[in-house]
Parts: C-alpha cells; structure tokens; sequence
C-alpha cells in the first residue's frame, strides 16, 4: 500500500507540473528528460520513508500488558 501511494504520489505531482508549465520551462535548460520524474520519485519515496519511521514507535509492543476489559473502567471497585 505504500508503495502504491508512493507510485501515485510521484505520478500526480509530474502531471500537476506539466498542466503548470515548469515541464515546458525545463525543457529548455540543458538538463536529463527523467530527472524531473527521479526528483519526484526520490522525494515521494523520502516522504514515506519519513512517515513509516515515524509511525513505528506507536505500533511496536508496550513495556506493560495493555488492561483487561475490567480494570479500565473501574470495575471491580476497590475496597
């Protein structure tokens, strides 16, 4: 799924610079043909990168056990 979104991430921003003209522009510096889709590719894949480092600290396993049904709320009252 990642890898996906990635792919249509790098695939809608080309296509929002082409209809924005900075394709046109490019086209007449003396630059590579897919150098503009590699910088897409490589920032979408840092971004993801970024995100699924970020979000691994929450998915690993507590230190503790996580309560049973009863403890979180309350019952059985204490005496």
């Amino acid at each position: 799924m990642t890898i996906g979104s990635t792919v249509v991430g790098a695939a809608v921003s080309v296509a929002m610079d082409k209809n924005e003209g900075i394709i046109a522009r490019f086209r007449t510096m003396a630059i590579h043909r897919g150098s503009i889709l590699v910088g897409h590719v490589v920032g979408s894949v840092m971004q993801s990168l970024a995100s699924v480092l970020s979000s691994a600290p929450s998915a690993s396993p507590s230190a503790s056990a996580p309560p049973t049904p009863p403890s979180w709320n309350g019952w059985p009252p204490s005496a």
